[in-house]
C-alpha cells in the first residue's frame, strides 16, 4: 500500500497600486513616517478584497 500526495504549488499574489504622499505625510527628506505606512497597508488590504 502506498500514500499518494498531491502536490501542491503556490503562486504570490501580486498587485500595484498608485499612491499619492503628500508633503505633510513625510517625515524628513528620504521616507514617510510610520503612522502613514499603517494607512497605505491598509489601502492594500481593502483593494486585495475587492
Amino acid at each position: 500500500m502506498s500514500s499518494s500526495v498531491a502536490a501542491v504549488t503556490f503562486r504570490p499574489l501580486e498587485m500595484t497600486m498608485d499612491v499619492v504622499v503628500r508633503p505633510n505625510e513625510r517625515a524628513g527628506v528620504d521616507g514617510s513616517s510610520m503612522s502613514t505606512l499603517v494607512k497605505w497597508l491598509e489601502l492594500g488590504r481593502m483593494e486585495l478584497f475587492r
